[in-house]
């Protein structure tokens, strides 16, 4: 049974959310990234996300042995090039400690090779990350486009909720729509994870659902989104749209196409039942 409190009563508090809670709430989050040119942009919103939780922020740069495996005939993944991880650590670690400067924040760094949606999970579950943040850019593709892509498979698995930035941020400075799929529960977990940066940036909020083939679950679609408007209430600022989808076989796809199509920055997901939501 769902709480009917409103998020004023427990976590909203003169403007602002209560600092020890947003503490607890989020304490590690984990974030794979390229070493390209544009990596710290893509890492400051994100940095400031964990700044705003007092959490820490990990790193993950994933090596893909099969790149290397035609020209270096020896290579395991299990046994990366000593000078390969030497060359990668060295850039992950100025990352580390520019970001870590700048914002204040914990930050770690970490170096693994193998498959990336595997690395990413384990890798995930190892640290306890409360959160996962996925640069779709950032993302490998899949050679065979029928086989699920490697962004609906980490949503999918993921025993923690995933924020997917939809947008380049190499051209946009903060973030103004998020996208929330309310699917059978109320998203107490994302709503309180992005609450406070959605009132600070002023960002529009789509909490969207997907039509029921059942007649009785709608009424408790119904139930769900009007609990979810509830607790966006304290927020008066806020813009908040809700839409309903048409039932899907592939639920993962809807939402990110919905987002896609609406141009939204990050779309927040959590389809594991498996811990709080």
């Amino acid at each position: 049974m769902f709480s009917n409190t409103v998020l004023s009563d427990n976590l909203y508090s003169g403007g602002r959310f209560k600092k020890n809670h947003m503490e607890n709430l989020i304490k590690r989050i984990l974030l794979p990234i390229k070493l390209d040119g544009d990596f710290m942009r893509a890492i400051r919103p994100v940095a400031e996300l964990a700044y705003s939780h007092g959490a820490e922020l990990h790193l993950l740069y994933i090596g893909d042995p099969a790149v290397y495996r035609s020209s270096l005939w020896w290579f395991h993944p299990k046994v990366a090039p000593l000078e390969l991880t030497k060359e990668k650590a060295s850039s992950l670690q100025t990352i580390k400690e520019i970001t870590s400067s700048k914002f204040t924040i914990s930050v770690f760094a970490s170096i693994e090779w193998g498959k990336w949606r595997s690395v990413l999970l384990s890798h995930a579950e190892s640290i306890k990350a409360d959160l996962i943040v996925l640069n779709e850019a950032a993302i490998p593709r899949k050679k065979i486009t029928s086989l699920k892509s490697n962004l609906e498979y980490i949503i999918e698995k993921s025993q923690c909720q995933v924020i997917t930035l939809l947008t380049p941020q190499t051209q946009k400075v903060g973030w103004n729509l998020v996208v929330i799929p309310i699917t059978d529960f109320i998203p107490e977990i994302r709503l309180q994870t992005i609450l406070e940066t959605a009132i600070l940036q002023q960002m529009k909020v789509h909490l969207i659902t997907i039509t029921p083939e059942e007649t009785g679950q709608s009424s408790a679609d119904f139930f769900y989104l009007t609990e979810t408007l509830k607790r966006l209430k304290p927020a008066a600022n806020l813009q908040v749209e809700c839409h309903c989808l048409k039932n899907s076989y592939n639920p993962i796809d809807s939402f990110l196409h919905y987002a896609r199509s609406v141009g939204a920055d990050l779309l927040m997901t959590r389809m594991s039942n498996t811990r709080l939501q």
